[in-house]
């Protein structure tokens, strides 16, 4: 009885100090969420202005940056 009484306690503090570190570190993980959403989007323009246009990967990419930033410019200005 006394080896599972332990092994609980030690599965219970784990899990506790697990919680702890993804807290600590729940900014970091946001921020990655954040950065993969982000260049799926890009991504995606730039394989549109690809297929739809012909253009080179390099300058679609550039493309789909640079309207993003535009468009983040002129959203932020009006408000």
């Amino acid at each position: 009885m006394n080896r599972s009484r332990y092994g609980t306690l030690i599965a219970t503090i784990s899990a506790l100090l697990l919680l702890l570190f993804l807290y600590s570190i729940a900014e970091i993980l946001l921020l990655l969420f954040i950065a993969v959403l982000f260049s799926l989007y890009l991504g995606a323009i730039t394989d549109a202005l690809q297929l739809r246009f012909g253009a080179p990967r390099g300058l679609g990419l550039f493309a789909a940056v640079l309207v993003t930033a535009l468009l983040l410019r002129a959203s932020s200005s009006s408000a």
